[in-house]
């Protein structure tokens, strides 16, 4: 919610300064004069549609985030998210504290051809398996400082070079879909987190929740020792 308000903010912050542009006090102002002030409003629209355009994610975001803490409470989860056959995820908590949740399916690069049904489809994933885990544990923990690791696993690209560049997953399908479940929110206050990238014939994804001061050794243990990490066993 907190950057929903500080993107709302800065649109009434750009409207006023257009506002104020549009009503030069000079009489006859030069050509040069109005090109700027012309200029000055068009990269201030223009800041304003990318405010905009980031207040509509955000707007989208905060709608599932509350819409899931319903389902989690209520336990009503649309029938095909059950469904192991369509969402191929499951999660663990171990006796740490650490939540593991290990998705069948590489985590998707980004492309002109993504869409909300990538969205959904990845949403499902992580809802599903922690629908699984809550009704395992009772509840799912909060952290209020929260770090989210993202590792990866994918087959070397067939591209130059035959790498891929872990940078450009889409790494906030993972982030926005836990985003006010297991931690308040996306802030710098709240949460970091890392990707990491390992050349794998197999494809899955594993997503590593957790504590950030409590947990941080663990993790770079768990992600220096794929032994550690049950799904790999």
């Amino acid at each position: 919610m907190e950057s929903i308000k500080e993107y709302t903010g800065k649109i009434r912050s750009m409207i006023d300064r257009i506002e104020r542009l549009n009503r030069t006090p000079e009489q006859n102002p030069s050509n040069n004069r109005m090109d700027l002030i012309t200029e000055d409003i068009v990269k201030s629209l223009e800041s304003m549609y990318f405010c905009a355009c980031a207040l509509r994610n955000n707007i989208a975001t905060a709608i599932d985030s509350f819409q899931l803490q319903i389902q989690l409470k209520n336990k009503t989860f649309p029938e095909e998210w059950a469904d192991e056959t369509v969402y191929n995820s499951s999660a663990s908590m171990d006796n740490n504290g650490i939540i593991t949740i290990h998705i069948l399916e590489s985590l998707p690069k980004y492309s002109k051809e993504f869409n909300l049904a990538f969205r959904k489809r990845w949403q499902g994933y992580i809802y599903r398996a922690l629908k699984k885990l809550k009704a395992e544990h009772g509840h799912l923990p909060q952290y209020i400082n929260a770090m989210v690791v993202i590792e990866v696993h994918s087959p070397a690209g067939r591209a130059e070079s035959y790498k891929w560049d872990t940078s450009n997953r889409t790494y906030n399908l993972v982030i926005n879909a836990l985003n006010g479940i297991l931690f308040p929110d996306d802030s710098a206050q709240h949460l970091t987190f890392a990707i990491s990238g390992v050349y794998d014939e197999n494809r899955y994804t594993s997503v590593y929740i957790c504590d950030f001061e409590r947990h941080l050794h663990s993790i770079l243990q768990i992600l220096s020792n794929p032994a550690l990490n049950t799904h790999n066993k």
